[in-house]
């Protein structure tokens, strides 16, 4: 870890500040720390053969970050903006919520982006992968390659709006 460079430890921040976005319950630093705790503990073990020790941690927080979502409920094309969970948050958080998702909304509507919020419209009434898929009459590929725009989107908004720090 002493021979990380100035621009890993860029690339990791940027990393983890990215995938604690998509977790539900840890922050960028907590999940940095998690990665390399389970580095240094064993419970993940780099091959230095397949990838450098940057990419390593950064595979490891995706990891983390992917199993607290599977841990609420989220699946790998569920909801990128925790769209169900605004009934049970603080008042004032929701509120914070909602603007995001107006700006995630309103950044699509002016891109002309007619199938992302389509899927995006379908996620707020609770559907999910098959359904969404069946619903708009689109193959796995196809939604799969919408939801990856619709969180490069949504990281945008959030970067724009400094909800990324």
């Amino acid at each position: 870890m002493r021979a990380l460079s100035d621009a890993d430890w860029y690339r990791l921040r940027q990393a983890s500040r990215f995938l604690a976005w998509r977790a539900h319950d840890l922050d960028a630093d907590a999940l940095l720390a998690e990665a390399v705790v389970r580095t240094l503990d064993g419970r993940r073990v780099w091959r230095r053969d397949a990838v450098d020790f940057t990419g390593h941690l950064i595979g490891v927080m995706r990891s983390v970050a992917y199993h607290d979502r599977v841990a609420i409920g989220m699946t790998k094309v569920g909801t990128p903006s925790r769209l169900p969970q605004l009934r049970d948050v603080d008042p004032d958080d929701r509120l914070g919520a909602q603007q995001q998702i107006a700006r995630v909304l309103s950044y699509f509507q002016e891109r002309g982006d007619d199938e992302a919020l389509r899927v995006l419209g379908a996620m707020k009434h609770g559907a999910r992968g098959a359904e969404i898929r069946a619903r708009l009459e689109l193959s796995r590929r196809e939604l799969e390659t919408i939801m990856r725009r619709i969180r490069r989107g949504a990281h945008r908004v959030a970067l724009a709006q400094g909800g990324l720090s």
